[in-house]
Parts: C-alpha cells; sequence; structure tokens
C-alpha cells in the first residue's frame, strides 16, 4: 500500500508539479539561461565573485553526487534503456529553472541566528536559509523541517551508505560492520567540527574526486571512441521509440524511457526538494541572483556532465553482457581500460562520494532542526544519531526505508515547489533586477 501510495500516485503528481512550475519559470524568466549565458558566466567569475559562494555550491554538489552518478545510471539504463538518458538531459532544463528559483529565494530569506557549533566558540553568529524561512505558513514550514530531517536519516544517509557498503564488500573481503564504523566515526569527526569544516571537506574532496572520476571515464571514452557516434544517435532514437507489445497494445520503449530517464534526473539532483538552498544560503555572499547562477551550474555538472559520462560508459558493457546491472555493470564498463585496478579505484570513489553526502545533508537536518529548536544538546544528540544511522545503514537497511525515502522527499519537493510557485513574484523581480542593472 505505502509502495503504490508513494510510486503510484505521488511520483506522477510529483513528476507533473515539478514540470508545470519548471516550465513556468522558463517562460517567466524569458529563457535567461540560455539567452544570457555569457552575462552569467561574467557575473560568475568577475571580481566580486565571493570564495564562499563556490563552497557552498561544494556542499550542495555534496549533497546530490554519490552513488547514484555511478551505480543509479546502471539501474536506470538496465530498466528504461539508452533512451532514458535523453529524457535525464530534457528534465535538467527543468531542474536548473528551478534549482536556481530556489536558491534565489533562500538568499532573499535568510537570517543571522546565534551560532550553535559545539567545536567553534569563536563564531558568535551564522547565517541560515532554505524553504523553512520562505515557506509563508508557519504549519508547513514546521512540517517541511520534520520532513527534511527525516530525509537527512534515509534518502542522505541510510541509502548511500547501504549501497557503498554492498559495492565495497564486493570488492574486499572485510565485513559490512567495520565499514560502518568506518562511515560513523568520520562523519562525526567532520559534522562536530560545524560548517566552516564541512565546507573546507566538500571544496576539497567534491572538485578532487569527481575529476578523478570524469578522467577515469575519458580514459574509457578514448577506449570506445569509435562506437560513440552510434551511441549517441541511439541515445535519442531509443527515446523516441514505441513498440506493440503482444496483445496489441501500444507500449513502450518510449514511456518506459521517458518515466526513468525523468525520475532518475530529477531525482539525483534533488531538483526543487530544497535541501541545496540550504547550502547556498549559508554562503557569506551578498550577490542574490549570480548564487541561483551557481544552482544552475550545480544540476549542470551533476546530470549533464557526470551522469552522461556515465551512461556512455556503461551502454557498451550492457551492450556486450545485458544480463549485468548495478555495481557490477558499471565495474565491467570500467575493466576493459583499467582491468584489474577498476574495483580498487571505483571503491575509493564510491566511499568518498557517499562520506560527502553523509557530511552535506547532515547539515541539512542539523539546519531544519535548528529551525525547530537552538538547544546546543539537542543537536549534538542530532549528529550523534545521525553518525549511528550511517553504521546501520552498512550492515542492513528494510527495504521499506526506501520506500520511506522515496515518500519524504517527495513530501518535501510538493510542499517546496508550491512556494516557488506562490513567490514566484519575488524570484521574477529580482532576477529582473540584476539583469536591468
Amino acid at each position: 500500500m505505502l509502495d503504490y501510495l508513494t510510486h503510484g500516485i505521488m511520483t506522477p503528481i510529483l513528476l507533473l508539479a515539478l514540470i508545470t512550475v519548471g516550465g513556468m519559470f522558463w517562460i517567466r524568466l524569458r529563457f535567461f539561461p540560455i539567452l544570457k549565458i555569457k552575462d552569467i558566466l561574467r557575473s560568475l567569475f568577475d571580481r566580486r565573485s565571493s570564495s564562499a559562494s563556490w563552497r557552498a555550491l561544494s556542499v550542495a554538489l555534496a549533497g546530490t553526487l554519490g552513488v547514484g552518478n555511478i551505480v543509479g545510471i546502471a539501474y536506470a539504463i538496465k530498466a528504461g534503456g539508452a533512451g532514458s538518458i535523453f529524457w535525464m538531459w530534457v528534465s535538467s532544463l527543468f531542474a536548473m529553472i528551478l534549482k536556481y528559483s530556489e536558491t534565489v529565494l533562500a538568499m532573499l530569506h535568510r537570517r543571522q541566528h546565534p551560532a550553535t557549533h559545539l567545536k567553534q566558540p569563536s563564531i558568535i553568529t551564522e547565517t541560515v536559509g532554505g524553504p523553512m524561512y520562505y515557506i509563508t505558513n508557519r504549519p508547513f514550514s514546521i512540517l517541511f523541517a520534520i520532513l527534511c530531517i527525516a530525509s537527512s536519516f534515509t534518502v542522505g544517509n541510510l541509502i548511500g551508505t547501504s549501497a557503498a557498503t554492498a559495492a565495497l564488500t564486493t570488492i574486499f573481503p572485510i565485513p559490512a560492520f567495520f565499514i560502518g564504523i568506518l562511515f560513523c566515526l568520520l562523519t562525526l569527526a567532520i559534522t562536530f567540527r560545524g560548517i566552516s569544516i564541512i565546507t573546507k571537506f566538500c571544496s576539497a574532496a567534491i572538485p578532487f574526486f569527481s575529476l578523478v572520476y570524469l578522467l577515469m571515464c575519458g580514459a574509457v571514452l578514448l577506449h570506445n571512441r569509435t562506437v560513440l557516434p552510434s551511441l549517441l544517435l541511439r541515445i535519442v532514437s531509443e527515446a523516441f521509440s514505441v513498440k506493440a507489445i503482444g496483445t496489441g497494445l501500444t507500449g513502450s520503449v518510449f514511456f518506459h524511457a521517458l518515466r526513468e530517464g525523468f525520475t532518475k534526473g530529477l531525482i539525483t539532483n534533488e531538483a526543487g526538494c530544497g535541501t541545496a538552498p540550504i547550502a547556498h544560503a549559508s554562503s557569506d555572499s551578498n550577490r542574490i541572483v549570480p548564487q541561483g547562477f551557481l544552482g544552475i551550474i550545480e544540476v549542470f555538472f551533476d546530470t549533464v556532465i557526470l551522469c552522461t559520462a556515465s551512461a556512455l560508459v556503461i551502454l557498451p558493457a550492457f551492450d556486450r553482457d545485458p544480463t549485468l546491472d548495478g555495481y557490477a555493470l558499471v565495474s565491467s564498463a570500467f575493466s576493459c581500460v583499467f582491468g584489474k585496478l577498476t574495483d580498487y579505484l571505483l571503491a575509493v570513489l564510491i566511499f568518498f562520494f557517499v562520506l560527502a553526502t553523509l557530511v552535506g545533508w547532515s547539515y541539512y537536518g542539523r539546519t531544519a532542526l535548528s529551525y525547530l529548536t537552538k538547544r546546543k544538546r539537542i543537536l549534538s544528540v542530532y549528529l550523534i544519531v545521525f553518525a549511528f544511522v550511517a553504521f546501520w545503514g552498512a550492515i542492513g537497511v528494510p527495504s521499506i526505508l526506501w520506500t520511506l525515502a522515496d515518500l519524504t522527499l517527495g513530501l518535501m519537493t510538493l510542499i517546496n515547489v508550491r512556494y516557488l510557485f506562490h513567490l514566484r513574484g519575488e524570484i521574477i523581480n529580482e532576477t529582473n533586477r540584476f539583469f536591468n542593472s
């Protein structure tokens, strides 16, 4: 029943809401991400740009990058075929404008609060923001904060550590227990130090390991360079393919690819769910719209660059052995170049991507909790429980928690998108003010 409610009813409503509101923002904002790309790039790299803005982007990326960008793409291809990648590209267009809009709103409504970091007594105040602060209906803002805390334990913790441990235990003959302890201790060591340490870790780990992964993808793509044109053509052609099923009902590959592509595309970058704006609002930059531009870059890097690179690497391996899926398919894809080193390289990447996800989501959950209470003891208990949940995720996760993860994230997104639409005037006015000046 819960599975049907989440995937049978809420997911179609969620996708419709994201596409409708995203399309509205494209029209009302006059397609500026495409028509004014030069202005966007110039504003991001001029002398007024703050390094803190880019560090906030690293925290936001830490929350979205992870096993889904690697293993999740393998599952999407297995379920929806090559055409799902095309619809992932299309979904990124809606995701970009939604991420921009929620980031601008978060910057407009952020606040200064007394600092609650136990390990940083020298910091007196901290800048906080997110949907909790711009949702105008108090009961809904409280509900969003509660859902964000719940999602930090599921989407931002259990799901990642479970998937990472499953991959790591197939590579190394070590018990899941020890992997869980490692995740637990490292998460505690970083999160208890506060946002400044979190941003330093993310701004070092995310660019470095993303570059390593892209270089690995580049080596495989170079090895498979002769089939790349046909792969790209196939991604587009299969996106629109329709074939008859047994009884003559029309089906399909088209609708399956569309569903898988849109769902994976919008979920992998968490478009519209309201988490990334929490990271962007922590920046000390006063440039509201350029911070929103970083939201666009976040989606472009996550979905268009990383997910596309993964897909082009995985597709030839899928053609060689369609029975493979998940991590086995990813390992087979990279082994054509890296051989026996493949599993070790992927293990390091998966481990640090998941650790970054844990760190990023712990900040989201802690900020949501600080909206409800400023008591340091409660906030420190949350961080301890969060670290223990990472250990729990490594040793085993009940299947119902996967459905609960989708449910909490989906409800967060529906609430957030509703208020993005409600406050659209603020976003449009701020954007027009920036470009007019």
